[in-house]
C-alpha cells in the first residue's frame, strides 16, 4: 500500500505566496529604476513599490490577527485597532492616485 503524501496546509502556500509577489514586486521596482538609470530617466522611485505593497500585507496581516484576537474575546486597545484602519485607509487612497496633500504647503503658490 502506497503512503500518502503529506498534505502541505493551504495557509503555509498563502504565505509563502505573498513573499513571492513581495519578492517580485521588489524586482519590478529595481528594475524600472536601472532602466530608468541607463535611459537618463528620474525613476529612482520605483522600488518604493515593493515598499508599497510590502506595508499593504503587514497591514492586511495585523488587521487579520486582530480581528482573530477579538473574536477569542480579548480586549484591543482602541487606539490601535483605529491606528490600524487609519493605515488601511492611507493605503487604499495611494493605490488609487489619492495621496494627501503635502502638510504645511501653501496652496496660494
Amino acid at each position: 500500500m502506497k503512503a500518502a503524501a503529506p498534505r502541505v496546509p493551504r495557509v503555509f502556500l498563502k504565505k509563502v505566496w505573498y513573499w513571492v509577489i513581495i519578492g517580485i514586486a521588489f524586482f519590478i521596482g529595481f528594475s524600472f529604476e536601472e532602466m530608468g538609470r541607463k535611459l537618463n530617466l528620474p525613476l529612482g522611485f520605483m522600488p518604493l513599490v515593493g515598499w508599497f505593497v510590502l506595508a499593504n500585507y503587514l497591514v492586511n496581516e495585523i488587521r487579520s490577527i486582530v480581528e482573530n484576537l477579538v473574536l477569542m474575546v480579548i480586549d484591543i486597545p482602541e487606539f490601535f485597532i483605529k491606528g490600524l484602519d487609519v493605515s488601511a485607509r492611507l493605503i487604499e487612497r495611494g493605490a488609487n492616485g489619492e495621496l494627501p496633500k503635502e502638510v504645511g504647503k501653501n496652496e496660494n503658490h
